[in-house]
């Protein structure tokens, strides 16, 4: 097995694997420090995991984490923000004066 990243954020870990799995590559995670421990403990970890592929798919499982997680940075929160306020949503998402429920 070749070291590929650390990854801190459980749920991520957890993504990125799902994607591994669904390009056929497999992935061995190991907790750092007393991750394990704190994860059963606390629902989370702040030591993060290191991540292991098998040496000849290393190439392909580092061009995955690469294009998964250099998007990251380019999001900007505003339109991320604005997205969210904007998405079709059958109820609206704030009451005022124009959009308040109708009473009987």
């Amino acid at each position: 097995m070749k070291f590929l990243a650390t990854i801190t954020a459980n749920v991520e870990v957890e993504m990125f694997r799902e994607l591994l799995e669904s390009n056929d590559i497999a992935l061995n995670a190991k907790h750092r420090e007393t991750g394990e421990f704190m994860l059963l403990a606390a629902g989370t970890t702040i030591f993060g995991e290191d991540l292991y592929v098998s040496e000849d798919q290393y190439e392909e499982a580092l061009a995955l984490y690469e294009a998964y997680f250099s998007g990251k940075a380019d999001i900007d929160p505003k339109e991320l923000t604005d997205q969210a306020l904007h998405a079709e949503n059958p109820e609206p998402l704030f009451y005022d004066e124009s959009n308040a429920p109708e009473e009987d």
